[in-house]
Formats: C-alpha cells, sequence, structure tokens
C-alpha cells in the first residue's frame, strides 16, 4: 500500500476508443513506460528482524555495516610453513630450520616456544604474532622435527590481512538486496544471526474469463484450463511475494467489481485477461467502477499489447498498484517479466535494475509486421563463433504455452524490423 497518489496520472484525456473510458494514449515502450512509473514508487512500510536461515528472498532494509574488519586476524593462505623475518636470511637460496610448532584453522597461534624455527601451517589458520610469511608444502621437505626450504617465499607471501575481505566500517551488504545464499552466508560471516527486512509484499492474483476452469475439474465444451493463475502465482513467490491467490470470475461485470474490492487490501492487484476492448472485456471498467483508474494502457510490444497500469482504492486512504495483464499465456509471462516485477520489485524497496541482454544469431528467417517491439520466444545452441543460435520456438502464437515451455530465452526483434533473415544476431533475454 502507499498513499495517494500511488502512480502519476496520466495526462491524456479520456478517449471513447477505450472500453473503460480512460486514457488511451500513444502505444509506450516498455523502457519509457517504466522510467514514468518507477520514479512514483516507493517501497512499502513495515521492517521486522528476520533468521537467517528464513531470508532466502526477503529484502534487505537497512544497510549491514562492519564492526571489524573481515577476517579480524591475519591468517594462512595456504597449506605450509610460517616463518620469521629473522630467520630469512637475505639472498639464500633454500634454508633448513627446526619445527617449533603447529597450528591449524581456529587455534590463536599463540602460545608457541620462542626462536629460530618454522611453525606447521594450514589454510586459515593464525599467523604466530613473530611470523610474516608462509611458504607452501609443496617448496618444502620435512620429517616432522625439521623442514627443508627450498624457496624462501618474500614478506607477506601466502599472508590474508586484517580487513583482506571487508575493512571495519565497510558497507558489507546494502538495503534493498533480495537475499539469496551469497548475501546470507556474508551476513552470517559477520556474526550476524538475524537481519533487517522489510516485509513481504502481498500481491493478489485474480484470473478473469467465463471460459476457464479449474485444474483437476471436467473440461466443459468450448472451455479451457485456468493456467495463467499457476503461472502468475508461481513466478511471483519466486519472486519473494507473499501470493493472495484469489478464485477466478468470470466475464461479469459485477463478479469483477468483486474481486477487485476484496483484492484491494494488498499491496497490488495483477489480473490476467478481460483488459483488451472486445464486449466481454470488463476488467478495465470495473477498476473505474469501484473508484480506481487506469493511467497507461497500450504497450507497442507483441506479445502484450493490452496492459493496464492504475490504482486501486485501498484501506485508509491508501492506494493499491493495479495491473492488467492479457489472457494469453505467454503474454501474461512477457508482460510479468518486463513491467510486472520491476514494478512490484519497486515496491518492495529492490532498486531496479535494467535486464542484461545477450546476443543471439537467428537460425531461420521469418516476416513480421513493423511498428511494435516483439518478443520471441527461442531456444538456444551453441555456435561456431561463441554467439547462440536461436531457432523460434513454436509459431510465434502468444496462445501457445509449448513454445514458451520449449524456450531458453526472449529475442528481442526491433518495431521497425520487417525482415528477420538468417544469420542476422539480435539481443535476447534470459528466461529464469
Amino acid at each position: 500500500m502507499m498513499p495517494d497518489p500511488l502512480l502519476p496520472a496520466a495526462s491524456t484525456p479520456a478517449s471513447d476508443d477505450c472500453a473503460c473510458h480512460g486514457p488511451q494514449g500513444p502505444e509506450q515502450t516498455i523502457g519509457s513506460l517504466l522510467a514514468r512509473l518507477l520514479p512514483g514508487l516507493s517501497a512499502v512500510e513495515g521492517n521486522a528482524l528476520c533468521p537467517l536461515r528464513q531470508a532466502r528472498g526477503r529484502v534487505l532494509a537497512e544497510d549491514l555495516v562492519t564492526d571489524q574488519p573481515i577476517p579480524s586476524f591475519r591468517r594462512s593462505a595456504m597449506d605450509g610453513y610460517a616463518l620469521r623475518q629473522e630467520d630469512c636470511p637475505d639472498g639464500a637460496a633454500s634454508l633448513s630450520l627446526p619445527v617449533r610448532g603447529r597450528v591449524a584453522a581456529g587455534d590463536s597461534g599463540l602460545g608457541l616456544p620462542d626462536g629460530p624455527g618454522a611453525v606447521r601451517i594450514f589454510t586459515g589458520a593464525a599467523l604466530p604474532p613473530d611470523c610474516d610469511r608462509v611458504v607452501m608444502q609443496e617448496d618444502c621437505d620435512s620429517d616432522g622435527s625439521s623442514v627443508l626450504i627450498r624457496r624462501i617465499p618474500a614478506a607477506g607471501a601466502n599472508v590474508r590481512l586484517p580487513g583482506d575481505d571487508l575493512a571495519a566500517g565497510s558497507v558489507a551488504l546494502t538495503a534493498g538486496t533480495r537475499l539469496d545464499a551469497r548475501h546470507i552466508a556474508c551476513a552470517a560471516s559477520l556474526g550476524l544471526s538475524h537481519v533487517p527486512v522489510r516485509r513481504r509484499l502481498r500481491v493478489a492474483v485474480l484470473s478473469t474469463g467465463s471460459e476457464l476452469t479449474e485444474p483437476g475439474q471436467p473440461l466443459p465444451p468450448g472451455a479451457i484450463y485456468n493456467s495463467n493463475r499457476f503461472l502468475l502465482a508461481t513466478r511471483l513467490e519466486d519472486a519473494g511475494f507473499e501470493v493472495i491467490d484469489l478464485p477466478a470470475v468470470s466475464d461479469d461485470p459485477a463478479q469483477v467489481q468483486a474481486a477487485l474490492r476484496a483484492a484491494a487490501a494488498c499491496d497490488a492487484v495483477i489480473t490476467s485477461g478481460g483488459v483488451s476492448v472486445g464486449e466481454e472485456d470488463h476488467v478495465k471498467g470495473a477498476v473505474l467502477a469501484v473508484g480506481g483508474r487506469i493511467d497507461h494502457w497500450r504497450l507497442a510490444i507483441k506479445p502484450g499489447k493490452p496492459v493496464a497500469v492504475g490504482a486501486l482504492p485501498g484501506p485508509e486512504g491508501q492506494e493499491t498498484l493495479f495491473l492488467g495483464l492479457p489472457g494469453n499465456p505467454n503474454a501474461v509471462f512477457v508482460t510479468l517479466m518486463l513491467i510486472g516485477l520491476p514494478l512490484l520489485r519497486a515496491l518492495a524497496g529492490t532498486p531496479y535494475r535494467p535486464p542484461l541482454s545477450f546476443p543471439v544469431r537467428l537460425t531461420e528467417g521469418f516476416r513480421r509486421k513493423t511498428g511494435r517491439e516483439e518478443y520471441v520466444s527461442v531456444t538456444l545452441h551453441p555456435g561456431p563463433d561463441g554467439i547462440p543460435l536461436a531457432s523460434r520456438s513454436g509459431h510465434g502464437s502468444s496462445a501457445q504455452q509449448s513454445a514458451l515451455v520449449a524456450a531458453d530465452a526472449l529475442m528481442i526483434v526491433p518495431a521497425a524490423c520487417g525482415q528477420a533473415d538468417s544469420g542476422m544476431v539480435f539481443p535476447a533475454l534470459p528466461i529464469a
């Protein structure tokens, strides 16, 4: 939930061409839409201390700052022998010394006998206070009581100094980080058992369509199973959000309105289906009927042209982010990945990072209409020059789930490209 207004309202006047009598406006690119929306979103309020073992997928609420250097002591970088400076004469090619002690990882390195001699030491062990270098065991011959050092290392060799990883007072993890195994291990290395996290974003998922039947039920004539519900819920849970999985509603304005009113208690509402201009597309009109608004509607992309972004009235004068996605499965996947997740992550407190693309080479050409940027599901194979070879999966229909299932990436064809020829190189985004 965010204070009113959640999003900057569109300046385009209402148009009768839009089924909901809301702003239609020109088709926008994904970049222009996000550039307009993201600055107006602030993270949800509410922090908590979370045990490390439960922190996976949570968003860090505060910077984690080290209160001591990491590591906090000098330690050996390898197995070998720790040496004193005074035992290493300048210019000597080799050296024989008694072994005066042994230090393993976890030992303090204190209390060893004084005087000349090498100290048997192991990777990660604390360096004895009077030693300044470590010779690797591969350069030594030892009978246990003495050691022949065939190559004398320079001062500081194979020694990790305090703060070699993180200096005292440095930021180990920044606020807004979505925690995974790497970050949790880093927090543990600081001695933390709990980390401050933002509360999970609560996202309601609502499928619309009279044709939808839940899996496990008999399939009536003309009906399809509701797969979008599971696609959305699973992707959102993978992204770390708390999903409120609502029952599907038919193409009935009253049912859609009632469902939206109930869903608006969450931080965000995502619907699938009913956002185009057909007579049975009631979602945009229902948003307006319950006191919400549609700020942005059409995108210059394929699949996913009809995407409605706006707000619903929430409790206590707050607004709830509304995102209305198309009904076709590929379009749902693409628009959630490229628009929905960036907006939701901003609400969850994670700064936006544009997705990184990589080049792919098309194996078989195809013609297409210009005017919209197209995200083509492709399978990838190794290419002779290091650029992956991309083959279209399926035939480009936004309703083909089989194409999406087989795909490794989304190949991006620019809006002005009317002929994608074999051998052409396009950017692609990994499907993950």
